[in-house]
């Protein structure tokens, strides 16, 4: 494969663990967490820190937002974020974010994932979601668009 390709195709998987960040973020997808985990599974050990280090950068960015949202806003962002919230707030909304990115790079990071890792992840994938993971296959990152059309 020429190194352009490799590039587009390792941009593709970038492109795809962050919108999978999103519906897991956002939505409380626990399958999207399970396709951004796959995602960065297949990817080479400088490919998966950059991912971590852009997921933790993105949620630092959007807890920064949440802490400076006025309740209206707030209540807007709870409806994504946390069922069945009265009063949301900016700590709970804050922590909502961190924990879901927190739980996924401590997963991202517990090991060196190899390939036989890499193929029991798309295995699992498949299982959870035979969706998210013809979508990581053919590297189609409009399928968390499609299934959340409101995501961020």
């Amino acid at each position: 494969m020429p190194l352009n390709r490799l590039q587009e195709s390792a941009d593709r998987i970038n492109d795809f663990f962050i919108e999978a960040l999103k519906a897991y973020i956002f939505k409380g997808d626990m399958a999207a967490a399970h396709a951004a985990l796959t995602a960065a599974t297949i990817t080479a050990s400088r490919q998966r820190a950059s991912i971590v280090q852009f997921a933790r950068a993105y949620t630092n960015d959007l807890q920064l937002v949440i802490l400076k949202m006025n309740q209206a806003d707030l209540r807007a962002l709870a409806d994504h974020l946390v069922t069945g919230v009265v009063q949301p707030g900016q700590e709970l909304l804050s922590g909502t974010v961190g924990s879901r990115t927190q739980k996924l790079v401590t997963a991202i990071e517990e090991k060196n994932w190899g390939l036989l890792d890499a193929i029991r992840r798309r295995r699992e994938l498949k299982a959870k979601d035979p969706e998210y993971a013809r979508a990581l296959a053919s590297q189609d990152v409009t399928v968390f668009r499609r299934r959340y059309p409101d995501l961020p």
